[in-house]
């Protein structure tokens, strides 16, 4: 999707009967660009997508009764080639392309916020066109283009996350939970 007169994210399905449509984010400036659709359990849309005037990386989900949106990544011109997956809890994971630093990113929701990292860099202007999917223990397979030397690529991800606990031997424990990451 590129700029048009119509500068709105909308979301489509058809009825049985009729195409029905909802926009799912509107504002000043074209949205929704490089967009990725999955259906949660409840067969609920969610979406990633580019906001072509802030540069940033959004995603959208719908509650069942109204759009909810929020910015993923905001460090530069991120989020164009978006693919979106959802874990086993239903939360999302999503590769994409920073424009700022020819890098291909990742980027998941833990169940309490966004954690973001860079998995491959110089991959040249029109690098990125990144393809995600999960496996049954969660992990990501990723393939990209990298553009500065004509290649398909791959990355696996793992995220790991390890129990620490803030105060040994006192007790009652605070859990802290770290997310480790491994890609090769």
């Amino acid at each position: 999707m590129h700029p048009s007169d119509n500068d709105a994210l909308k979301y489509a399905w058809y009825s049985g009967t009729t195409w029905m449509t909802q926009t799912v984010d509107a504002g000043l400036g074209f949205l929704g660009g490089h967009t990725s659709l999955a259906l949660d359990a409840s067969g609920h849309p969610r979406i990633s997508y580019y906001d072509w005037s802030s540069g940033d990386l959004k995603y959208a989900w719908y509650s069942g009764t109204t759009w909810l949106k929020q910015t993923v990544d905001s460090s530069g011109r991120v989020g164009k080639f978006t693919s979106l997956a959802l874990d086993g809890n239903g939360n999302p994971r999503i590769s994409y392309f920073d424009s700022s630093n020819d890098a291909l990113k990742y980027a998941w929701y833990d169940g309490t916020g966004w954690i973001m990292c860079t998995l491959d860099s110089g991959l040249g202007d029109d690098g990125g066109h990144t393809s995600l999917a999960l496996d049954e223990d969660g992990d990501a397979h990723i393939s990209y283009y990298d553009a500065t030397n004509g290649d398909l690529k791959y990355k696996y991800v793992h995220i790991h996350r390890v129990f620490l606990p803030l105060a040994p031997h006192h007790y009652p424990y605070y859990p802290l939970f770290v997310p480790i990451v491994g890609w090769h």
